[in-house]
């Protein structure tokens, strides 16, 4: 993905996302939060501009994002230790105690997204969870036009890869990771769910 395209998107994301989606993408994210100890360390993978980082818990935050515009927005919504950067190239051999996907795995393809939750994996302590929220085929056809209109548009404005959505639930439980629990939201077609590694 290229982050300068994200930057062009930062300025009008979350007004996008509450015109298309409302508060369900928002309800979503939150579902878990509670979960999160003081003091546990977190690495928020592709957080975008930040809207998470104000309904987290007092706790140790590493915030982890591609685009420098998304981390502009970032700053102003909570504390964290900002990096920009690919998480594939992210060097450090830190683990924490949960990482966060917040709609990211959803941008890369089944053969990337092996390698993701594969340094996902090698980033969580023996005791950490995998938290994700992203979407999934509900078979619906209203989702599914939704869907299509949503990747052609960041296929254009921010040259996404991602042609298709991948079964992001199913490659997490095939790469390493254990289903711990979930949720499902807007009638199936994206959901929360937290993962433990494992061997853990």
């Amino acid at each position: 993905m290229s982050a300068s395209n994200f930057n062009f998107v930062a300025p009008f994301y979350d007004l996008l996302v509450s015109i298309v989606f409302k508060r369900s993408l928002q309800i979503a994210q939150q579902f878990y939060l509670h979960k999160i100890n003081p003091k546990d360390k977190v690495l928020i993978i592709g957080g975008g501009t930040g809207q998470i980082l104000t309904w987290l818990p007092d706790c140790e935050v590493t915030y982890l994002e591609l685009s420098k515009a998304m981390i502009v927005r970032a700053k102003k919504k909570g504390q964290a230790h900002f990096i920009q950067a690919d998480f594939l190239a992210y060097p450090s051999d830190q683990t924490f105690d949960w990482i966060i996907c917040p709609f990211f795995l959803d941008c890369f393809d089944e053969e990337n997204l092996k390698k993701v939750l594969s340094k996902i994996h090698a980033h969580l302590g023996s005791t950490g969870q995998l938290m994700v929220t992203d979407f999934q085929d509900n078979g619906r056809w209203t989702f599914r036009i939704k869907l299509w209109t949503m990747l052609l548009f960041f296929r254009l404005v921010a040259l996404l890869k991602t042609k298709e959505l991948p079964p992001i639930n199913q490659c997490i439980q095939q790469n390493g990771f254990d289903h711990i629990e979930s949720k499902l939201f807007s009638k199936g077609s994206f959901f929360s769910a937290i993962y433990a590694p494992t061997d853990s």
